[in-house]
């Protein structure tokens, strides 16, 4: 999202602290923040731009500012505290032209520690701690914390997006031993914290994946796979909320496996998803048709039953397209696949061996 303003004499070459609201919407509270809103200190004499909240309490806001004429704008997550804003009569507004990215890149991003780069989690499987792994792009992954023990209760382990809207991704997590959806919020390199408990009756599905925003609310929505009857169903997200059951996509889909998010392939600003075939090994890509489910996309060819794990690895090689990683199952290697859109995959680096010894990577 950007701010598109103008700069001309009629607005003092760049619209100010005062003038900034006349372009923008106040919104109803600090609570309905999103990043790239702005707080204006109108009598203080000062605008930030809202990043994300610290906590899911909403009690200190991530901003980017310049602290003074002719400084360098920098970023701060400790000064602007909520009892700070209040009193000092900071207000949130909304730009109201909001210019979206043309080339939107929707699939779900998991920047644990900042640096831009898409990070990964998986379960060392023979422990079940959660590792975290910080993505350096075409340099491959360094170990990043252990956030602790206990996730081998879980499988179908999912970045969610944001839920509790505090600007840091989240996780969903099925508990085997109760079939309950169990949400985590992320914090960043402080790894994640129990969330809501989104109710039973998920241990009847399997390939549980982020599907993007399918109805449009701006939130991102589930899919996954009927054990019983193969179909694809999808879960429209609440928030914090949790899920509310979205439409059936059909049957057929107990045929594939490693169903994953593989971002926008063929620009319609749907996000699609990508599976292998079982019986075949071959990468199959369906493009998505937001709350009317999806349609047949390329078969992006053969060789993919010998991988587990694969997932969307974000943008490693920064030329716009969402590329995949998986795991050689004979060598326990992570192997990269550089997106090209609707033309499919290229083999990309190796990263090194060890991933064999660890499971619901995301």
């Amino acid at each position: 999202m950007a701010w598109d303003l103008p700069s001309s004499s009629a607005n003092n070459y760049g619209d100010t602290t005062n003038t900034l609201p006349s372009v923008a919407t106040q919104l109803g509270s600090l609570d309905d923040l999103q990043p790239g809103d702005m707080i204006d200190g109108i009598s203080f004499g000062h605008v930030v731009l809202f990043k994300g909240w610290t906590d899911s309490s909403h009690t200190t806001a991530e901003i980017l500012e310049e602290p003074h004429s002719g400084a360098t704008a920098r970023e701060d997550d400790s000064y602007y505290t909520r009892s700070y804003l209040t009193a000092n009569g900071f207000t949130p507004y909304r730009y109201n032209n909001i210019m979206a990215d043309p080339t939107p890149d929707s699939a779900p991003t998991q920047d644990i520690n900042g640096d831009g780069h898409d990070d990964l989690v998986a379960v060392n499987a023979a422990t079940g701690h959660l590792q975290a792994f910080y993505g350096n792009g075409t340099a491959g992954y360094t170990l990043g914390p252990d956030f602790g023990a206990g996730w081998g209760a879980y499988s179908d382990i999912t970045d969610a997006g944001d839920l509790n809207g505090d600007g840091r991704p989240d996780l969903v997590a099925v508990n085997n031993a109760t079939g309950h959806l169990q949400a985590f919020y992320g914090n960043g390199t402080g790894g994640y914290t129990l969330g809501p408990d989104f109710g039973a009756g998920w241990g009847a599905y399997s390939d549980i994946t982020n599907a993007g925003d399918l109805n449009g609310d701006g939130r991102p929505d589930l899919v996954a796979v009927n054990n019983a009857t193969g179909h694809l169903q999808a879960f429209y997200s609440n928030g914090t909320a949790g899920y509310t059951l979205g439409p059936d996509f059909g049957a057929g889909w107990g045929a594939y496996s490693s169903i994953t998010n593989a971002g926008d392939l063929n620009g319609d600003g749907h996000d699609d998803l990508v599976a292998v075939n079982t019986a075949t090994g071959h990468l199959q890509a369906f493009y998505g048709n937001g709350t009317a489910g999806y349609s047949f996309g390329p078969d992006f060819g053969a060789g993919w039953g010998a991988y587990s794990n694969l997932t969307d690895a974000g943008d490693i090689n920064g030329d716009g397209h969402d590329d995949l990683v998986a795991v050689n199952t004979a060598t326990g290697h992570l192997q990269a696949f550089y997106g090209n859109g609707t033309a499919g995959y290229t083999v990309g680096p190796d990263f090194g061996a060890g991933w064999s010894a660890y499971n619901n990577l995301t």
